[in-house]
């Protein structure tokens, strides 16, 4: 087979399939230290605290779906991404904030790692708390936890808008979030 594709089908050169291959099969400039796989040397590791549900303000049970699996049989990425969705929603009916009448949240960034495999029909553990609360922006920081393990993290980045645009956070509602801080 062509360098890099790995034999089979779909691995023409230039063909996606090659990309993904060329790309594990690079080093990173900076690699773990522990060398205890090829994907560690990819992504940067999580604060070990975010490992940790009890460093989260809450956490809810949200059951899988059979149709949330892939070909292979793992919670596939977009149900990932609607798991953590729900224990937002969740999380932030929970939390009871209050002062933003007049105002809404919009969604500027989510950005998932996913950590490890994730399996029907075991439940998963969404746990959530706000992280940094700047000016106008907060970000909830979340982790899906199955069998005990930590499987994938997410953090969102929400800002506060009125009829003239970005507003700055008002204070009742600032002081909700600061109740709700992960406990690092």
């Amino acid at each position: 087979p062509p360098p890099g594709g790995g034999g089979g089908g779909g691995g023409a050169p230039g063909s996606h399939r090659n990309r993904v291959v060329e790309f594990a099969a690079r080093p990173h400039p900076n690699p773990s230290p522990e060398g205890e796989g090829l994907l560690e040397n990819f992504m940067p590791r999580p604060d070990p605290a975010r490992l940790d549900p009890a460093t989260y303000a809450h956490t809810v049970t949200i059951q899988t779906r059979f149709q949330d699996l892939d070909v292979l049989g793992h919670i596939n990425n977009v149900a990932m991404a609607a798991l953590f969705e729900s224990g937002r929603v969740r999380f932030n009916q929970a939390i009871k904030l209050h002062g933003w009448a007049g105002h809404r949240w919009l969604v500027a960034r989510v950005e998932i790692n996913y950590l490890g495999e994730g399996f029907f029909p075991a439940d998963v553990e969404i746990a959530s708390g706000i992280g940094e609360i700047g000016t106008r922006s907060w970000n909830i920081l979340s982790a899906a936890f199955q069998n005990g393990a930590c499987i994938a993290t997410c953090d969102v980045v929400l800002v506060m808008s009125a009829s003239g645009g970005l507003t700055a956070l008002p204070d009742e509602f600032r002081a909700g979030l600061e109740a709700n801080r992960l406990r690092l």
